[in-house]
């Protein structure tokens, strides 16, 4: 009545749609996602955690949970006004405390009481509500004031008030544990209430309307005591409504804290989950018994139902959230039997957040806050969710929305990081080379691709790839059995690799003096003509020599006569930015070599100079141009442990290896760019 009185048919009716828009798309949703998972004890907190964990769950069931349990104070309020119009001198906390008391006597009592006591209660509402509508046959109704004033309160406030007697399709789901199939009692049930209650409002909206004017409305809370058939019909259905709605939370409420406390979300979790001999929660419902008596404190039906109404609308922005979530991934698991068009939560979750604004911004606000510091508490405690979550499908899901994206344009130079396939016949024999990518750093990928097809490279492999792992590396192994060469296998692979997100752009091969030179060749030709990298690597033969010391010395083939440096420089860029890698983790210096001739020293320094600039090379970067041979300046920097060369565009091997042993023993790397790099990118 108050309700219309302040807001007129119209505003009322539009409350009330509002509203039920909000708890319509939210019942909806929830019956979907019923059908498509066993929803465990909880109801909306273990629909809401077995879609996005137990940290959401626990993020949005708490403050539910305060919004259940202090709803039951609200009917109570209710009860006690309703109370107050027979007899007005007895005191309304004391009335409070005894309602309290037997509705909790009650619930304490079983919930199987509880819903017997209800099923009783239902009868005789139904009942007020028939000698009530008979008013409108003992007195002619009256034309309705079709727009309010909004005079005591306005259009939020109202809405706020009013809104958590739209919110009791959450009891229902709430009791999921107790249900022998809740995949087709909550539809039913949920769906039921929903249609019967808006309903209910709808028809006495217009029966207020037409049996008062809007100040006999808002001052005459006995208006309809006075204009029904049987007046003490609607006092004792008013006891009955509100005592009922008081009992349905106080018996839902300790369900939802067991249920959070059974996965250790709640402060006390190991008291809260305990059961007694009966079976019955007994410490879960006294904790909400006193909460609840805490809550009669505040006195006052409308200072508790916009905090109420906050809570619930969050949990209404959730529920409908996980639903459009689910739809969106269409993944195969998600399979309703009950089906809702994508439009039902995507207006739920629009309209819940219209509704949390508009009641109160600071309000709204402040509940954000508290659910992220519920959800961030939680995350810090690593809770297990010990079932299957949105949350994988939702990373796959944007994994694959990226990979499309990706695969539509070319890798920029400045996105370029090694993408490194090896082929390996030996897990031991490829351990130096493995070990020395391991030192790229966890930006680089790996692929090992075993050339024999035997169970002992495989488990060899197997190992190496979660020593990457561990190492931060992205890293992965096969083994085939081709019966071909290395060549051939090589050319398989990366044939089809080449559609993926990020195939291979090097490929590195160890060479131990033994490897097959024809292999080589045709390795090298396949990377010029498929534009990819190429790396051979020497390890090591002397043991003061190791691929885990820090220095690295670059070679830099002539650039003469002008020595300009371009934006593709070839033999440069791959191993300046490899240099870079092996060293930017550690103390490692870089060292910038080069042999020319004597008449050429000085604009070969000066490129050395410009390119250790240029490149952004640390500061540490030394810079040596030698004159006279080659080899015999390769031999002067032999207290380096890891040389890197560029490879020639016509690969000799017998060089590379007279090369490698100039070095005194130290690791040799030969690397040819692919020219989709660039070390002043």
């Amino acid at each position: 009545g108050w309700l219309v009185g302040n807001s007129g048919l119209i505003g009322a009716l539009f409350i009330l749609g509002c509203a039920y828009i909000i708890t319509g798309t939210t019942a909806l949703s929830l019956s979907s996602i019923a059908t498509n998972l066993h929803v465990k004890a909880g109801g909306a907190f273990a629909i809401i955690s077995q879609a996005l964990g137990i940290e959401a769950g626990g993020a949005i069931g708490i403050p539910l949970y305060i919004a259940q349990t202090l709803s039951s104070v609200l009917y109570i309020f209710a009860f006690t006004e309703a109370w107050a119009i027979k007899y007005p001198l007895h005191h309304p906390m004391v009335v409070a405390l005894c309602a309290f008391t037997v509705v909790a006597a009650i619930a304490w009592s079983s919930a199987h009481l509880a819903f017997r006591a209800q099923a009783v209660m239902l009868i005789v509402v139904s009942v007020a509500l028939l000698s009530a509508l008979g008013g409108w046959y003992i007195r002619p109704p009256t034309t309705p004031e079709l727009f309010g004033t909004f005079e005591h309160a306005d259009l939020s406030t109202t809405f706020a008030i009013f809104f958590p007697a739209a919110t009791g399709i959450m009891v229902g789901v709430g009791m999921s544990g107790e249900l022998k199939d809740p995949r087709i009692s909550i539809p039913k049930g949920t769906l039921a209430a929903w249609g019967v209650s808006l309903l209910v409002y709808s028809i006495f909206a217009v029966w207020y309307a037409t049996m008062g004017t809007s100040e006999e409305l808002v001052r005459n809370k006995t208006i309809m005591f006075e204009r029904s058939v049987v007046p003490d019909l609607i006092l004792i259905g008013l006891f009955s409504s509100t005592l009922m709605a008081a009992l349905s939370t106080l018996v839902s409420a300790p369900r939802l804290l067991y249920a959070m406390a059974q996965h250790h979300v709640v402060i006390g979790s190991k008291y809260i989950a305990n059961r007694t001999d009966k079976n019955n929660l007994r410490n879960a419902t006294i904790i909400t018994f006193s909460i609840a008596a805490l809550g009669l404190l505040s006195g006052s039906l409308d200072a508790i139902a916009p905090v109420i109404t906050s809570f619930f609308i969050v949990t209404y922005l959730a529920l409908n959230g996980v639903v459009l979530l689910e739809q969106r991934l269409a993944m195969i698991s998600f399979r309703p039997t009950f089906k809702v068009s994508s439009l039902v939560p995507a207006v739920g979750v629009i309209s819940a957040s219209i509704a949390l604004i508009a009641t109160s911004v600071g309000g709204g606000l402040l509940e954000l806050l508290l659910i992220i510091a519920i959800y961030t508490g939680l995350m810090r405690r690593k809770l297990q969710t010990p079932w299957e979550t949105l949350q994988s499908g939702l990373l796959i899901r944007a994994a694959n929305w990226i990979a499309d994206r990706v695969s539509l344009i070319e890798r920029p130079e400045r996105a370029w990081k090694p993408d490194i396939l090896m082929p390996v016949f030996s897990a031991e024999g490829a351990a130096p080379l493995i070990s020395l990518i391991n030192r790229f750093g966890n930006t680089s990928s790996v692929r090992l691709v075993g050339v024999d097809g035997s169970l002992t490279l495989a488990r060899g492999l197997a190992r190496q790839v979660e020593q990457l792992r561990e190492e931060g590396h992205s890293a992965s192994s096969t083994v085939l059995n081709m019966h071909s060469p290395i060549q051939d296998t090589t050319q398989f692979v990366l044939e089809a690799m080449r559609g993926t997100l990020f195939p291979p752009n090097i490929v590195a091969i160890i060479d131990d003096g033994k490897t097959d030179q024809s292999a080589m060749f045709a390795i090298a030709d396949q990377c010029r003509r498929m534009k990819l990298g190429f790396m051979i690597f020497i390890p090591p033969t002397k043991q003061s020599f190791t691929i885990h010391s820090d220095d690295v010395a670059i070679w830099l083939s002539y650039r003469g006569p002008d020595w300009s440096l371009q934006l593709h420089a070839a033999n440069l860029d791959l191993p300046v930015l490899i240099a870079h890698l092996l060293t930017r983790d550690n103390n490692g210096i870089v060292h910038l070599n080069t042999a020319v001739h004597q008449s050429e020293a000085r604009g070969a320094q000066r490129f050395l100079e410009e390119v250790k600039t240029a490149t952004r090379l640390e500061k540490e970067t030394t810079t040596s141009c030698h004159t006279g041979d080659f080899l015999r300046a390769i031999r002067s920097h032999r207290q380096t442990p890891l040389h890197v060369f560029g490879l020639p565009a016509k690969l000799d091997v017998h060089r590379l290896r007279i090369i490698a042993q100039q070095t005194g023993g130290a690791g040799v790397l030969f690397l040819m760019d692919s020219g989709h790099e660039s070390a002043l990118a």
